[in-house]
């Protein structure tokens, strides 16, 4: 049987390519473990739960909500219950850079990081407002720059009153709802003193109490 130079060529290009393949997957898997390796040897590392509050913040947030950036005080808790169970995190940090949201939610965050045996550090960058600095209150201690917007805690509630451009226009407004206070803010119904005096004392009471307890 006689073998031509080239099919010893051809013999040598298989051999060549099957070289060079397996030196090829050997380099790629060696990367991919060192790839992992190195980001679980970072992750071992990291004692501290960083948890971010950025942008509104909500109580919860679904999935087909518009919201790309924003906060809920479900995911937020959980998250600093998997760091209290987690005996390699030792501290927590409450990422802040947002202008506020929903009290309740506010509130929910503020509680868990007071009931957290680990220590708590409210971190606020360019912005912890209302509701948001509301929530950094729960945290042992509040650091924040120079150049941070801090404060504002509050309560707002405005509308226009279309009360009189209804009498003008010759319209009647009936309310059929049961409750003294049940429409309040209701555009079309006048605001009496009583809704007022109702409404307004009690909710920068809470705020402040809340703050101080």
């Amino acid at each position: 049987m006689k073998i031509t130079i080239s099919t010893k060529i051809k013999a040598i290009t298989r051999l060549f390519y099957l070289f060079l393949s397996i030196i090829t997957i050997i380099v790629f898997w060696t990367f991919i473990a060192f790839f992992i390796l190195d980001e679980s040897n970072e992750n071992n590392d990291c004692n501290v739960a960083n948890i971010k509050l950025h942008d509104s913040l909500y109580t919860y947030v679904k999935e087909s909500d518009e919201c790309y950036d924003c906060a809920s005080s479900e995911d937020i808790v959980n998250q600093i219950k998997d760091a209290e169970a987690d005996d390699n995190i030792k501290a927590l940090i409450l990422n802040i850079d947002s202008s506020g949201g929903w009290p309740v939610a506010a509130q929910e965050i503020a509680d868990a990081l007071k009931s957290a045996k680990k220590p708590s550090v409210a971190w606020i960058r360019d912005t912890g407002a209302s509701a948001a600095y509301f929530a950094a209150t729960g945290a042992d201690r509040i650091f924040a720059s120079d150049l941070s917007d801090v404060g504002s805690i509050g309560v707002t509630m405005s509308y226009l009153d279309n009360s009189k451009k209804n009498q003008k226009d010759g319209l009647t407004f009936n309310s059929l709802s049961v409750g003294a206070y049940k429409d309040t803010g209701n555009p079309d119904k006048i605001l009496t003193k009583n809704m007022v005096l109702r409404n307004l004392p009690f909710l920068p009471k809470f705020n402040v109490k809340s703050q101080i307890d």
